[in-house]
């Protein structure tokens, strides 16, 4: 039976490094250990990769070979990148850039990988600001070059971090990873979000009207304030942001927490923590989120849900079945019950 190409080229490679081992010479060994390695990394032979990446790293630094050692380092940045060792990876990448840096005699394209790779390696990390920085500096490279692959993309990189920029949680609310707003919800990722219920002194709950510009529930009514949890960001931080961006509000503290919601279908594939705050205003709407507010008496929200639930987004739907069910409302100052009307 004929081999595969791939296997006849692992026995290529093996056979070179061997010859060069009874040869003793260092540096065409550590060129021949460089080609297994990168014929062993083509058929997902990671770890014997790893292992003759390694070896060709020492023996150019012993031998003060500081480009071919940069170029070594840079794939060991990448197995160790794509097997989750973020830790490991990051110190390759950076003796290999530094390298490139310093070194006159530096191809450009060598540089401009280094710098996709730590680029990736800064996504990966949750540090956005600087993987912007350095998909920028790749991309100036790779026009250069004129690689338009490497150019296209660098751009579409720099698109999906201008985006909004999600943690990935588990089932226990546990952060995986980070991804755009956009992957999130097309994926049904798991992530988190939090909603504040703002009460005045009356009784009555402030309700927002959502934007119909909003790529979810476009004009329903929801809860006073919301939003997604940012990457970094923990559930109190994000209340106390969503509160100042959406409704105007400073507060000094995060609001109490009321419940937490368990990631499911009417929440977006959301864990919601719930938030309560009193205060009677005045309110600065933020005209791209909301569409309008008012102030509903608890039993006039109940009766409104019951008739019309399609006016309202899911989760705010769950939301209330959790307060009126939960037992929550005898903890809240007292409010008139209102009359239901339509809008």
């Amino acid at each position: 039976m004929k081999a595969e190409p791939g296997q006849d080229r692992l026995k290529q490679a093996t056979e070179t490094v061997s010859l060069c081992r009874e040869k003793d010479d260092q540096l065409a060994l550590a060129q021949a250990l460089e080609r297994l390695g990168y014929v062993e990394r083509q058929l997902t032979l990671v770890e014997a990769a790893q292992r003759h990446y390694e070896e060709a790293a020492t023996i150019y630094r012993q031998k003060g070979d500081v480009l071919a050692l940069a170029h070594t380092v840079r794939h060991l940045g990448d197995i160790h990148r794509n097997a989750g060792r973020l830790d490991l990876a990051e110190p390759h990448y950076h003796e290999a850039l530094e390298i490139y840096h310093r070194e006159p005699g530096t191809k450009p394209l060598d540089l401009a990988n280094a710098v996709r790779g730590m680029a990736l390696l800064k996504g990966d990390t949750g540090d956005f600001d600087q993987a912007k920085l350095l998909w920028r500096e790749a991309r100036d490279l790779y026009l250069t070059l004129s690689v338009e692959v490497g150019v296209t993309e660098c751009d579409r990189r720099l698109s999906m971090l201008d985006e909004e920029i999600f943690d990935v949680v588990n089932e226990r609310d546990e952060v995986v990873g980070q991804s755009t707003r956009r992957e999130v919800h097309a994926r049904g990722l798991l992530h988190r979000a939090v909603h504040v219920l703002v009460f005045g002194a009356d009784g009555r709950i402030f309700l927002q009207k959502r934007s119909m510009t909003k790529d979810t529930f476009p004009g329903a009514w929801d809860s006073s304030a919301s939003g997604h949890v940012d990457s970094g960001e923990d559930y109190d931080a994000c209340a106390v942001r969503e509160l100042q961006e959406e409704l105007g509000l400073t507060v000094a503290a995060p609001p109490r927490r009321l419940f937490k919601i368990e990631a499911c279908a009417e929440t977006g594939h959301e864990f919601v923590w719930v938030y309560r705050l009193e205060s009677d205003g005045p309110f600065a709407l933020h005209p791209e989120e909301i569409e309008r507010g008012d102030w509903f008496g608890l039993g006039q929200v109940t009766d409104w849900i019951a008739q019309r639930p399609q006016e309202f987004a899911a989760s705010f739907v769950l939301i209330w079945k959790n307060l009126t069910e939960g037992g929550a409302f005898p903890n809240l100052p007292n409010s008139p019950p209102g009359a239901f009307r339509p809008f």
